[in-house]
């Protein structure tokens, strides 16, 4: 969706309306010759003229009780937090896997007319504003009407936390847009941009002689014993790959054969090795995937567990503790014991393409291409 910006009128009403937590009073412009003045009532006195009702001050946090508004897909709302100066954040979360969605926004709403203007990223909607009191917001949307109710502050467990960017390395390939990274403790390996594995070295940033993957594992994604797991990119994506780095196939593992989806969207190794962590997308138009479990130790492969784990992820990653799992610019970590996510953390650099995940010792590395269309490796910490 096209990007937009709010009319500097719109914002301008905002300014108006404090900047209370509380709740507050309803609020009228008002004017007497020359002079405007702002009243914190329902009307002007009677040698005034009554230039605009701002209705009840919206500023502060809001709490969502029930309905459909603001809903994303799978993601309901949490908490809505708006501030006198305009600016706001929308929180959601995907109940079945606890992964948090924190948006910010900015607003504005117009001089009694019962509408916002939220303005997320690069989308724009305007919803429907009633107020019972000062204590209840009632907002309506084309999914439907949600009701909020004023609280104190956001739940810390209903806040996305934030990254900490520790190091980067710059200049090293660019990466292909739809791959992953693979970290075997002293070397990172992905696809670059014209499709060929590429070798960085985790220190010093300088790259090595890539490996030779076998072709349906040409697109690494885990590193384990000397070998890379990877997927093959192309139509079907239904099989995961071990490749020595000689090309030679090691193993493969079919969802199919466990009769779960078969299309891949990635995959993740723990540092022991001997077993495979697979998201496995059922297709459609909203996303519905399963997380697997296979013991790739002995043959022939076995299926550990399964869980339905409908947020996508790009790229995941398994730091020997939990799974650590990219999504826009969002990474999430969860309990590969229950699927569940433990915590959702937001990139600080928001102006980088982050395309791929890795994880070891604490900490996460992020693969991505600049806005300037150069690749670069962070290094992050929770």
């Amino acid at each position: 969706m096209s990007h937009y910006r709010l009319c500097p009128l719109a914002l301008a009403l905002v300014f108006f309306t404090g900047t209370m937590s509380a709740p507050a009073e309803a609020a009228v412009v008002c004017q007497k010759g020359k002079k405007i003045k702002i009243r914190p009532a329902a009307a002007c006195k009677r040698t005034e003229t009554l230039v605009a009702d701002l209705g009840v001050d919206l500023s502060g946090v809001w709490r969502y009780r029930e309905g459909g508004a603001l809903s994303e897909g799978t993601f309901v709302p949490t908490f809505l937090a708006l501030n006198a100066d305009g600016t706001g954040s929308l929180n959601r979360r995907q109940p079945a896997t606890s992964v948090l969605s924190c948006t910010k926004l900015r607003y504005a709403r117009g001089g009694g007319v019962p509408t916002l203007t939220l303005q997320q990223e690069h989308s724009v909607s305007l919803v429907g504003v009633v107020t019972e009191g000062s204590d209840v917001l009632r907002i309506t949307d084309d999914l439907g009407t949600s009701v909020f109710d004023r609280a104190e502050q956001i739940d810390p467990a209903a806040e996305c936390a934030l990254l900490t960017e520790t190091r980067r390395l710059t200049d090293v390939p660019v990466p292909f847009s739809g791959g992953g990274l693979a970290f075997d403790g002293t070397n990172f390996v992905y696809l670059n941009d014209d499709f060929d594995p590429v070798v960085v070295n985790a220190t010093t940033g300088a790259t090595g002689s890539p490996p030779t993957l076998a072709g349906l594992g040409r697109m690494p994604y885990a590193a384990e014993g000397g070998d890379f797991w990877g997927l093959c990119g192309c139509g079907g994506n239904d099989v995961a790959v071990r490749s020595s780095v000689t090309g030679t196939t090691v193993d493969e593992v079919r969802p199919a054969d466990f009769g779960e989806p078969t299309f891949l969207q990635s995959l993740a190794v723990p540092p022991t090795g001997g077993q495979l962590f697979l998201l496995a997308s059922r297709g459609g138009s909203a996303f519905s995937a399963r997380l697997l479990l296979v013991n790739t130790a002995a043959e022939p492969d076995t299926l550990l567990t399964a869980f339905d784990f409908d947020a996508p992820l790009g790229s995941f990653a398994h730091d020997g503790t939990s799974l650590w799992g990219l999504t826009g610019r969002q990474v999430v970590r969860i309990d590969p014991q229950t699927a569940r996510a433990t915590g959702t953390f937001l990139i600080p650099d928001a102006s980088t393409d982050w395309i791929a995940i890795a994880a070891a010792g604490g900490q996460v590395f992020l693969v991505g291409r600049t806005s300037g269309n150069e690749g670069v490796i962070g290094t992050f910490t929770p």
